[in-house]
């Protein structure tokens, strides 16, 4: 898990956000979400919901 968490660590921009990497090849009605290589509200919300798991449940 923590090389995982590394990487969404990693994948993060400077101004605390995170890009859109791809989009599923899928019939849609519409996407929900930012263009490829834009910041992405969504995955930025998932991204830190999992640090803020994972950064809760690491003991010293």
């Amino acid at each position: 898990m923590e090389e995982a968490v590394g990487i969404v660590r990693d994948r993060r921009s400077d101004d605390g956000t995170w890009t859109q990497d791809h989009r599923l090849d899928a019939d849609v009605w519409f996407h929900v979400d930012a263009p490829v290589r834009e910041h992405s509200k969504w995955v930025t919300l998932q991204a830190r919901r999992v640090l803020d798991w994972w950064d809760g449940t690491q003991t010293d």
